[in-house]
């Protein structure tokens, strides 16, 4: 199918890739990311290397931004042992972090994995709306992700207010939300 088409173009053409955009900012790298391909995002990351790291797309989103909101835990690993941990700690326009990207999207897994790799200050870092990494956890009922947010950052998130003047701690004491704050 396309993948094979996909993959074979990327052979033949190499780093090159990298440098090329359409008419929305985006380059192929980001295009694939965006489109959960994840194979062949793996294969242009290979060999655009480096220079991959400095993409962003027209909403400032950087590949791992696109890779979290996918879903596509192996492409962001692989991004990150490009770049190093605090690449996990970069914003997009919004003031998100792509862990909190994968939060907003849904995506547990890739935020398990992106956890484990954040600089201590990206943990408590806020975005536009005034919202944590936890805040953003309870408001989705990702338990096991508020849980690991909540262990790896600390009790002070807990109480932290959002704009709206919400902490998690409350969001999570809302109806339909108690689990997340029930003992086991």
């Amino acid at each position: 199918g396309l993948t094979e088409v996909a993959l074979a173009i990327i052979e033949r053409v190499g780093a090159e890739l990298a440098g090329l955009k359409n008419d929305a900012g985006e380059s192929p790298l980001q295009m694939a990311l965006n489109a959960g391909l994840e194979e062949v995002a793996l294969k242009m990351l290979e060999k655009a290397g480096k220079k991959a790291l400095e993409m962003r797309d027209g909403k400032g989103e950087s590949l791992l931004h696109a890779a979290a909101r996918c879903g596509l835990t192996e492409a962001a690993l692989s991004l990150l042992s490009l770049a190093g941990d605090d690449f996990a700690g970069m914003q997009n326009e919004l003031g998100e972090t792509a862990m909190l990207v994968a939060i907003n999207s849904k995506k547990h897994k890739v935020a398990l994995a992106l956890l484990q790799k954040m600089p201590e200050a990206a943990l408590r870092a806020c975005d536009s709306k005034g919202e944590s990494l936890l805040h953003a956890a309870v408001r989705f009922a990702l338990t096991e992700v508020a849980l690991a947010v909540a262990e790896r950052a600390g009790a002070e998130l807990a109480g932290l207010k959002n704009d709206a003047g919400e902490s998690p701690l409350q969001m999570a004491l809302k109806p339909g939300l108690q689990a997340i704050v029930e003992c086991p």
